[in-house]
């Protein structure tokens, strides 16, 4: 069946869910855009207009900036020694690339699909080959490989308003190749010499929004437990990506250790970029964007993160959890008045290096929560630039809602609606679609839900979780065509699934094996403590992970203790496991033997 093609893909599969259903959902494009005050219609006209307003985003809230009195460069680490060598590229290495691509996406400039790309690349890449290794010898970027197609893309509110569209950029596929070697060489050299800050998630291999989420919810578990308080800071940056200064980028990148031939070429991927609007059929007039990480690039993320890395170096009181551009800073201690003291004068020096940095900090959008265990409320204010800060008791970070008391309440809730929802979608199909089909959509609608950070929500109250395993067990009944009595461990173990506290389960023990593996993060480092490490008494149990003390049930529900518990109970066949492969699929058939 068609719905088979588009595992992967949530866009196809609720298009097809939709074509089931007899439901038609069409792109909104307005009939005629309003430019002071003045209606332009002719399409030609109004892709130009997109064009002009999304090619200056960017320089103009830059200009916007307050100048600073602060240099980018005094908040810069030591300059890394080690200079960055381009080593050439070979036919298999870009074969092994494009193998990796998504046939089905969209088209550049050029018209070339990847799909095209992926039939033909033993043909070409000898030839691919050499003109990518003349790019990094002579340090230039074909500009050809440097215009994207760009789609607007509506949000909301007014049709007619420029401002309600968001730009989808498009760059030609053979671009993407030669990002995607350059990348790879980029990654090496930042970890080889350990030139990103261990707190940074975004787009980072073997990093994740989980990692982060753990990483912010132990600090705050440990500061709770110690009837301590916590201020979150959740910054929010206006068009972060679209305002990054190439000037500065580039005397950064050579401060890391991108000289010579190299600089030459970072310097002439930012220059010189352009690109076309396409609207209803109709093209732009080709436009250059002069400031900014390309968007829909692959060296893009990067660069931008390699861009705000030293912004940890302004304060020695502040803690950073980032994940690309979401910046969010902690500050915790004893006594709340004073902390909230200290926390203004600190948020101070941060916004002197995003005025250094050519950054537009957003106010409005930019939230604090006051995390504590104590009855009292908090009464004070916490400022940037002379700005109140508005206090929220809960924000969406990451796709999670996080509350002022850690309960995961409100998280719980979103989670509710959006499965009741696919779950409704699936119980329509229910008499058109057999059970594998059926099967399918489950993996597809109801599982990322239940698993995407479960380890983070996930050890929680069973009355709190109890309304989302209702859900899971009427999604299990329906997807097996079952009575709505019928008993579900059986359903859950014949489809192979696992229940809502399993799947934590599971998250966890991976997680616990990868540490035991020295496979995660710098972060994690003696993130736990052996038994041995503790007392010198030779034991049974002495190569088990010591369990701290905890006075609460946010600090028994953290990461830092039910690891470890979690972790000493398993039988030693799993937990000596030669892969992580190999260890999840033991664990989750224990789990599920007891079905």
């Amino acid at each position: 069946m068609v719905i088979y093609s588009c595992k992967g893909d949530s866009k196809k599969t609720w298009s097809t869910i939709n074509q089931l259903l007899n439901k038609s959902k069409t792109q909104i494009l307005p009939e005629n855009i309003k430019i002071e005050n003045k209606l332009i219609n002719d399409n030609k006209n109004i892709s130009d207009e997109f064009n002009t307003f999304f090619t200056n985003i960017g320089s103009k809230l830059a200009e916007k900036i307050p100048a600073s009195n602060k240099h980018f460069t005094e908040y810069m680490p030591p300059k890394n020694e080690e200079n960055f060598f381009i080593y050439p590229t070979t036919n298999e290495e870009i074969e092994l690339i494009v193998k990796g691509f998504d046939g089905n996406k969209s088209c550049g400039i050029d018209d070339i699909s990847p799909k095209v790309i992926k039939e033909v690349i033993c043909c070409i890449s000898h030839i691919l080959s050499y003109i990518f290794n003349l790019s990094f010898t002579t340090g230039i970027v074909p500009r050809k490989l440097k215009m994207a197609r760009v789609a607007p893309v509506y949000k909301g509110g007014t049709v007619d308003s420029l401002g309600n569209y968001r730009p989808i950029s498009v760059l030609p596929c053979l671009s993407k190749i030669l990002e995607r070697l350059m990348y790879i060489r980029l990654s090496k050299f930042f970890t080889k010499n350990s030139i990103i800050n261990k707190n940074q998630f975004g787009f980072r291999q073997n990093h994740s929004s989980a990692m982060a989420l753990n990483i912010i919810v132990d600090k705050i578990a440990n500061v709770m437990d110690s009837n301590d308080v916590t201020y979150g800071i959740f910054i929010d940056l206006a068009k972060a990506f679209d305002t990054v200064d190439h000037s500065v980028l580039i005397r950064k990148l050579k401060h890391y250790g991108l000289r010579g031939i190299t600089s030459d070429w970072v310097t002439s991927y930012l220059s010189e970029r352009s690109q076309i609007v396409s609207f209803k059929g109709t093209l732009s007039s080709c436009m250059n964007v002069k400031c900014g990480v390309p968007q829909g690039s692959i060296l893009g993320p990067l660069f931008f993160i390699i861009y705000i890395n030293d912004c940890v170096n302004v304060s020695n009181v502040l803690n950073f959890v980032k994940f690309a551009d979401d910046t969010n800073v902690f500050c915790s201690g004893t006594n709340a008045h004073d902390l909230s003291n200290t926390l203004n004068l600190e948020l101070e020096k941060l916004s002197d290096w995003f005025r250094a940095n050519k950054l537009s900090l957003n106010i409005e959008k930019t939230k604090f929560i006051y995390f504590s265990k104590r009855r009292k409320k908090n009464d004070f204010e916490i400022k940037i630039d002379g700005k109140k800060i508005q206090q929220v008791q809960n924000i969406k970070f990451l796709g999670i809602q996080i509350d002022e008391k850690l309960t995961w309440l409100e998280h719980l809730k979103a989670l509710r609606k959006k499965l009741s929802r696919n779950i409704g979608v699936i119980c329509r199909l229910k008499y058109k679609l057999p059970v594998e089909i059926l099967h399918y959509l489950y993996t597809s609608l109801i599982m990322p839900y239940l698993q995407y950070c479960n380890i983070v929500w996930g050890r929680n109250y069973d009355i709190h979780l109890e309304a989302i395993f209702k859900l899971q067990k009427k999604s299990i009944r329906i997807i097996t065509k079952s009575n709505y009595l019928e008993h579900t461990s059986p359903l859950f173990k014949n489809s192979k699934l696992l229940k809502l506290r399993d799947i934590n389960k599971l998250q966890l023990g991976c997680f616990m094996y990868q540490y035991k593996n020295n496979v995660l993060p710098k972060c994690f480092e003696h993130y736990f403590i052996n038994q041995n490490e503790v007392h010198n008494h030779h034991t049974r149990n002495c190569n088990n992970l010591f369990v701290g003390n905890f006075r609460t049930n946010v600090k028994c529900f953290s990461l830092q203790i039910a690891g470890p518990v979690f972790w000493n109970s398993l039988d030693r066949s799993i937990k000596d496991s030669r892969s992580l492969d190999i260890f999840r699929n033991r664990l989750k058939n224990k789990l599920q033997s007891v079905y």
